[in-house]
């Protein structure tokens, strides 16, 4: 194991860890929760120095190792762009805006070789965790449109919408589910659009921050 992924949330990790597995991304990282995108950000420029990982747990075994590959998902959320001003400031050459595809860099030289960053949902937008799950649910799903219904009844629209709108589609289910990321891994099987264009980029850019592949 020679990489760290920080996220801001532990449904971060549910999600990103189902389609790690789903698309045979080796376990050579560990997703770690920042609890809040604030100390995700901390987190990665410490990192990004070449520290190395100590202090958590990894399927029973305490991690210790120096960091050769790192990566940061964070939402947007309403700051994308104050969001990249700060990451792209860390230690390498980075674009001065953020593609679709995400940012990987790759610097031999460095301490931390391979560096990544995702703001999610797809990295021009400024939308969330949310908004990147939306696209697994199926256009024609019964539920969705009356989800939409029940939102749109609401005196005042809450606020961020993306999140209330999965959040009542998961909570509406037939087996109601608070996450994300263990709703994915229980109907893997269903018909899911998991393979939808955002869910494709995302595991290219994982692969390649991750795995070489």
């Amino acid at each position: 194991m020679n990489g760290v992924l920080f996220v801001e949330g532990r449904d971060d990790i549910y999600v990103i860890s189902f389609l790690a597995e789903g698309n045979g991304i080796p376990e050579s990282f560990t997703i770690h929760d920042s609890e809040n995108d604030a100390q995700a950000m901390s987190a990665f420029k410490t990192f990004l120095k070449g520290a190395n990982y100590q202090g958590l747990s990894y399927k029973g075994e305490k991690l210790d190792f120096a960091v050769e590959r790192l990566g940061i998902v964070i939402d947007a959320n309403g700051s994308r762009d104050s969001k990249w001003q700060q990451l792209k400031k860390q230690g390498h050459t980075c674009p001065e805006v953020l593609d679709e595809n995400g940012l990987h860099i790759v610097d031999e030289e460095q301490a931390v070789s391979h560096v990544g960053v995702w703001l999610m949902p797809d990295n021009v937008s400024a939308g969330m965790i949310e908004t990147f799950f939306k696209d697994f649910i199926p256009s024609d799903d019964p539920l969705k449109a009356n989800v939409e219904t029940f939102i749109n009844s609401l005196p005042e629209e809450p606020k961020p919408r993306p999140k209330a709108e999965v959040r009542t589609w998961l909570a509406c289910q037939t087996k109601s589910e608070s996450m994300m990321g263990r709703f994915l891994q229980k109907n893997k099987t269903t018909n899911l659009n998991l393979n939808n264009d955002l869910a494709t980029k995302f595991v290219a850019w994982l692969k390649q921050v991750f795995s070489d592949q």
